[in-house]
This record gives C-alpha cells, structure tokens and sequence, in this order.
C-alpha cells in the first residue's frame, strides 16, 4: 500500500514538475514574444524618426531650386540663382550619399584593414596649415570593410582639422583585442548640452554639411563590433575614442 502511495505521490510531483515545466516554457516563448515587438517597435519607431528628419533636411534645398526655377522661367536669368541651383543640388546629392553609407554599413564584405595604413591615406593631403601629430604603431589589422572604415575615420578627422586652432594628434595602438584610436583636436570642444546628440542622425551645429557624419561613423564602427565615445581632450578640445577588434584570422 505504501508503495502505492509512493507511486501516486511520483507520478502525481512528475505530472506538476511537467506542467510548471511547460508553464515556465510558455511564459519564455511570450517574454521573447514580447522583447522582439519592441525592438521591431523601436526600429519602427527609429525609422519613422529618420524618415521625418531625412524629409525635413531635403524640403529646404528643394525649395530652393523650386524658387529658382521659376524666377528663371519668368525670365529672371542671372548667374546668382543658376549657382543658387548647383549649390543646392549639390548638397542634396550630398544628403543622398551620406543616407545611402548610413543605411547600409552592415551589407559589406568583411577583409583585414590595416587601420594605420587607413589613417596615413586619410591625412597626407590634409590641411597643412595646423600640425598633424601621428602616433602610431607600424601596423594594427582590424576585421571590417576598407572602404566604411576609411569613411568613419575620415569624417571624424576632418571634423578635428576643422574645429583645430593650431593641432590634431591621432594616436592608433593595440591594446589587447583592440585597436584603440584617438582623434584629438585643441579647437572649443563640444558644448556639454549637445553631447548627448552628436552622434544622432541630421543633428549639427555647423552651418553647412548633412548632420550624417557622426551618426554615419557610429553606425560603422557599431557594425565592426567597435565602439566610439568622446571627451574633453587634454589639449583643450574634442576628443573621440574609437576602438575596433583586431583581426585575429579566420
């Protein structure tokens, strides 16, 4: 009798254990459920955000040439607004090339970059009217796609020789798994309340220029597995801190 018992009591703690077991299965499966429709949530969201900003950054320019155009059929011909025209349709092709490098990062073909190779091409026909200080090792191989690194890189050191009063120093080292890389610059700085934003699509502070190039360089070096942050440099200015993991073969 007692083994009886023994037996109900097993089967009976086997079929609960069974049905906790699925229950907590069933919760997993609508947890996951749920962590997915947010993250298409956000990414819809983040579209929307993108499209909205993309769509206000062409309406201006448009405008322009709209307004141009038909001055000109009114027969208003003057070399003003024909440079009006170019000068607009210059920078929507602009806009246009930098969204389409924002968008798509994550569809090129992985190779080895020699990161110093990429920083010396970059700067030898830079303004030579601030000092360029390079600090580098003889090499450093990352795993990512020459041509996005070399636009990442590019857009955040013309950014440095533009804010510089008088010097950019950019140092490139292996540290470990990385390759660390500093792009420093003695210009103002970024204002505090706006470092939160630099690296948000379409948000500048210059005059001129798309609002894409942090943004596009985040999205890059994001997509290699690196990572970019700022600080206030030690030689007064900006200064942004970019880490890529080595190569380490296939």
């Amino acid at each position: 009798m007692n083994i009886f018992l023994h037996i109900l009591s097993f089967i009976a703690i086997s079929i609960a254990g069974n049905a906790m077991k699925n229950k907590l299965e069933n919760q997993e499966k609508y947890i996951k459920k749920l962590e997915e429709e947010k993250i298409k949530m956000e990414s819809h969201r983040r579209l929307y955000r993108v499209s909205a900003d993309l769509a206000h950054q062409l309406r201006n320019p448009l405008a322009v040439i709209f307004s141009s155009v038909q001055l000109l059929k009114e027969g208003k011909n003057n070399d003003e607004l024909i440079n009006m025209i170019s000068d607009e349709a210059a920078r929507l092709k602009s806009l246009a090339n930098d969204f389409l490098l924002y968008s798509r990062p994550s569809d090129a073909p992985l190779e080895k970059v020699d990161i110093v190779d990429v920083i010396k091409v970059l700067t030898v026909h830079k303004d030579k009217t601030k000092q360029l200080i390079l600090d580098m090792e003889n090499s450093a191989i990352i795993h990512g796609n020459r041509t996005y690194i070399e636009a990442a890189l590019d857009n955040i050191i013309k950014n440095a020789i533009e804010a510089a009063r008088s010097c950019v120093i950019i140092t490139a080292k292996t540290e470990k798994k990385y390759v660390q890389i500093n792009i420093e610059d003695d210009g103002p700085g970024i204002d505090e309340k706006e470092i939160d934003r630099i690296f948000e699509p379409f948000f500048t502070t210059k005059k001129s220029g798309t609002g894409l190039g942090l943004a596009i360089s985040n999205r890059i070096i994001g997509n290699f597995g690196g990572t970019i942050g700022y600080s206030k440099s030690e030689i007064g200015g900006a200064n942004f801190m970019i880490t890529l993991p080595i190569y380490e073969g296939e």
